[in-house]
């Protein structure tokens, strides 16, 4: 054999090894997804007390034992991971970390608030069933809460390491204007998708919240002025 067949080869043996990888992975994505899909679902239609991982894997036609697999805790570990995709895809850190060249707060906020607005209207069903759950269950409400103080907590310690205004910012301090800024939105964009629509038109929503989560901004400024000015 030559050494140019032999590379040929192992080239081709690599290319069938990436695919085996490459189905894999996708294989999993696809069973994670369904299992999500299934449980909302079902949270819709039973309410979260009433779901069991047994409900999961019968109505998905799959093991308990696939559940489980990839989230170990049952029902809070799928409602947390849920959270987490959510977080990744609505969270650009890059945009909190422009106010130092960019001090026009409300653009900002906007970017933030559609991205939120974009994925709750993409998943409805999803996003009322988590609500739902989080609603039934102290101890996952807590968890949740605990995720968001984690989520403000990486975005005070990015903006205070880059950002000459935030610098001398107490940390505590800058979290917790961070977690009372992400549930107002979160609490408004619930309230406007599940509840009463606030505006017919999705930019008079944006634009609305965005401006009434920068009047909160200014008016903790009062009380406490460690917010960048404008």
């Amino acid at each position: 054999m030559s050494k140019y067949s032999f590379i040929n080869i192992m080239v081709y043996y690599q290319y069938l090894i990436d695919m085996v990888k490459k189905k894999r992975t996708r294989n999993i994505e696809e069973k994670i997804d369904l299992i999500y899909k299934t449980f909302f679902d079902l949270v819709l239609e039973k309410g979260y007390t009433n779901t069991t991982t047994n409900h999961i894997a019968e109505t998905a036609q799959i093991s308990i034992g696939t559940v489980y697999r990839y989230f170990p805790n049952g029902k809070s570990d799928i409602i947390i991971n849920y959270f987490e995709r959510a977080k990744n895809i609505i969270f650009d850190i890059q945009d909190f970390s422009n106010i130092k060249e960019n001090n026009n707060l409300v653009e900002i906020f906007e970017n933030f608030i559609r991205r939120n607005l974009k994925n709750h209207k993409e998943n409805l069903g999803y996003n009322m069933a988590f609500h739902n759950a989080i609603m039934s269950d102290k101890e996952l409400l807590e968890k949740y809460n605990v995720n968001i103080v984690k989520i403000c907590t990486e975005l005070a310690r990015e903006l205070r390491s880059s950002n000459l205004y935030l610098k001398t910012v107490p940390e505590n301090r800058l979290i917790k204007v961070f977690v009372l800024i992400f549930n107002l939105i979160q609490a408004n964009t619930f309230h406007h998708l599940f509840i009463n629509k606030m505006f017919d038109d999705d930019d008079y929503f944006i634009s609305f919240l965005s401006n009434l989560v920068e009047y909160a901004r200014g008016y903790i400024q009062k009380e406490n002025p460690f917010i960048i000015d404008n």
